[in-house]
């Protein structure tokens, strides 16, 4: 027999917690956590000088393990020590809640979403009402999900994204990325990229295309399925 429908809220909380700290110590960056139960890689969105001024506040928050600089930003590793009480997701599953990965970080604020699995909507507003006993919290957004949502909110993979083009369109997008095509404003020109691959406009120009309509159609799925209304 089937349950009753199951319910995702985003929400977030002005949390006392290592991140926050250093999302507050740094209010230019912003955060995004993959962790387990101890070791967490966060990226990082910030201009290169930023950075450097991330790494050194991380050092006084967190046991960084590892530092990579990026493009965008750069990259954490870092081992986290966080209280048993001030742990949001001990909270959230003791209310039958589960909260979802990633995390995002900005200004002090933790970003979630999460699952309620209970019958009714009471586990949701029970999780909420005890985070907001402890710490300022705002739900940004409620929605039915079903079985399949769950699924790929549980296991998303950029595996569809990573297969979707050939290989010489991959070569083509890894190029123009590398070379700053896509920066806002742009580093080359597609006739640039071309000259350095050795190849014709024309001929870049087909693979580029086809290689962004590969992937931007395995995303969009991924995106109906995790962001959009039901």
């Amino acid at each position: 027999m089937d349950g009753p429908a199951l319910r995702q809220v985003t929400f977030r909380v002005e949390h006392d917690c290592p991140m926050a700290a250093l999302s507050r110590d740094v209010p230019q960056a912003s955060f995004t956590n993959w962790g387990g139960h101890r070791i967490e890689v966060v990226e990082v969105r910030a201009a290169r000088p930023v950075w450097t001024q991330v790494v050194a506040a991380a050092r006084r928050h967190l046991e960084v393990l590892r530092t990579f600089a990026t493009p965008e930003g750069g990259l954490l590793v870092a081992e986290l020590h966080v209280a048993e009480e001030q742990s949001l997701s001990r909270i959230l599953e003791a209310h039958h809640c589960m909260a979802l990965q990633p995390m995002r970080v900005a200004g002090g604020w933790e970003s979630y979403d999460a699952i309620a699995f209970g019958p009714s909507r009471e586990p949701e507003q029970a999780a909420l009402a005890a985070l907001a006993q402890r710490w300022p919290t705002q739900v940004t957004r409620r929605r039915t999900i079903g079985p399949s949502d769950l699924m790929a909110s549980l296991f998303q993979s950029l595996r569809p994204v990573l297969d979707a083009p050939t290989d010489k369109q991959a070569e083509a997008l890894v190029a123009a990325a590398r070379d700053g095509y896509y920066r806002s404003p742009r580093d080359a020109t597609t006739a640039e990229v071309a000259a350095g691959m050795g190849l014709g406009r024309s001929a870049f120009e087909e693979r580029l295309r086809g290689g962004e309509n590969r992937v931007l159609s395995a995303v969009a799925a991924a995106l109906q399925a995790q962001r959009m209304p039901m």
